[in-house]
């Protein structure tokens, strides 16, 4: 396994797969969500709004070529309700993260 830190602007981060996670509950863009670019943002709203993103814990949804950010695919995971993420629930919304990208053969990330 290779780690390695980056500071660049999310949007001019060029990777594979971008993964950031998603609070229940959250009408707009919350978690590490609410990191991302204007225009990605409000196509999370629109999955939001038909129901297709809910936040709900470990839910994993998978938008390919997102609109305002140079990686390929964005991944977006569920981390459950706010009030209750801790630690242990990020780790176990990495695992979730990880087994559902390398199911579909993607073996690169970078987290947000």
């Amino acid at each position: 396994m290779m780690t390695e830190f980056r500071t660049e602007p999310l949007a001019q981060l060029a990777c594979s797969t971008l993964v950031v996670c998603s609070f229940e509950g959250s009408t707009d863009a919350a978690g590490t969500a609410e990191l991302l670019p204007s225009e990605t943002k409000s196509l999370l709203e629109e999955l939001r709004a038909g129901r297709e993103l809910t936040g709900k814990p470990f839910e994993c949804t998978l938008v390919h070529r997102p609109a305002g950010l140079a990686a390929q695919k964005l991944l977006v995971v569920g981390a459950g309700k706010k009030e209750k993420f801790n630690s242990s629930q990020l780790r176990r919304v990495a695992g979730a993260a990880v087994r559902f990208l390398r199911s579909r053969g993607i073996h690169d990330l970078a987290w947000a």
